[in-house]
């Protein structure tokens, strides 16, 4: 079952980056931590979205070389299997002792 989260998090901004639009790097840094990221409660992350970040401004930490830490609030859609749910893939490999690996459409690796 696919859900959509509203998720917030602080994401590390290095000052190579300061430059640019503070909500595309945003984007750029959640996508990286997030996308294909599994978790066991929440499932697997398939996309990001909706990303608006705090407007106080970023927390610089001591010893962090001058990267901000700013609060970011965010959309993301997770793919979360239940128990005995249908799901329509495709087999990608099959193994000698019966196993097989499905590949569900945003899930393929």
């Amino acid at each position: 079952m696919f859900r959509v989260l509203t998720l917030e998090d602080y994401i590390r901004i290095p000052p190579s980056r300061f430059g640019e639009p503070l909500e595309r790097v945003a984007f750029e840094v959640l996508w990286n931590q997030y996308v294909g990221r599994v978790e066991r409660d929440v499932g697997v992350y398939v996309a990001i979205f909706d990303v608006e970040t705090s407007r106080r401004g970023g927390v610089v930490i001591f010893g962090d070389g001058g990267a901000t830490y700013n609060r970011v609030r965010f959309k993301a859609l997770v793919y979360t299997p239940l128990v005995n749910e249908v799901v329509e893939g495709e087999v990608v490999r099959t193994e000698d002792f019966g196993g097989r690996s499905l590949g569900l459409g945003p899930l393929m690796r």
